[in-house]
């Protein structure tokens, strides 16, 4: 899934068949559409960042050499270092700082952190295609997030409340096991 869908369905949320028609299919766009489509990328971002920020970490492996390796190796810029193994799939210490992650000696490692993705395009993929807080939320939240912006509060208000909820439903918060119980 690309981000353009995710983006063509908030548009239809919205009520801007036409527009979503036109991202859908790659038409042309008029200049009064580009200033909508703009604004709707722009709330993707945002929702996007508060999602990797206060709802589902994104997470990422690099497998690395050294003894001090620098975030800018990696693929993304880690928003926290979960840990880091050994080539044996050992745990090792390590300690991380703000440009850099200091390892023990050098070696062969595999580090697991999560990250906060950069700006995405319309041909981007969608990062949390399949995951508990999926494109539902994401349709909502661009609509809340473009509402607000253009003053249309009471809709934002709307949507918002259906992009947490959909954030945080029972499907995205981590299932707990109730006891069987024996009924006589």
């Amino acid at each position: 899934m690309l981000v353009k869908q995710i983006i063509a369905s908030s548009a239809k949320l919205l009520l801007f068949d036409a527009l979503a028609d036109k991202i859908t299919n790659g038409n042309a766009l008029s200049d009064d559409e580009k200033i909508t489509l703009n604004g709707l990328l722009r709330a993707y971002n945002l929702v996007l960042n508060e999602v990797a920020t206060e709802y589902l970490d994104l997470l990422a492996e690099n497998s690395v050499r050294g003894e001090t390796i620098n975030y800018s190796s990696l693929s993304h810029f880690p928003k926290e270092i979960i840990s880091v193994y050994a080539p044996n799939f050992k745990p090792v210490k390590f300690l991380a700082f703000s440009s850099y992650l200091k390892l023990p000696a050098y070696g062969d490692y595999t580090v697991r952190y999560s990250y906060v993705p950069g700006e995405k395009t319309l041909t981007d993929a969608f990062d949390y295609e399949g995951a508990k807080v999926g494109e539902r939320a994401f349709i909502y939240g661009v609509a809340a997030e473009y509402c607000t912006a253009a003053g249309r509060y009471e809709e934002a208000s709307n949507w918002r409340t259906k992009f947490e909820r959909a954030a945080t439903s029972p499907l995205t918060r981590s299932r707990k096991k109730i006891k069987g119980r024996i009924w006589g």
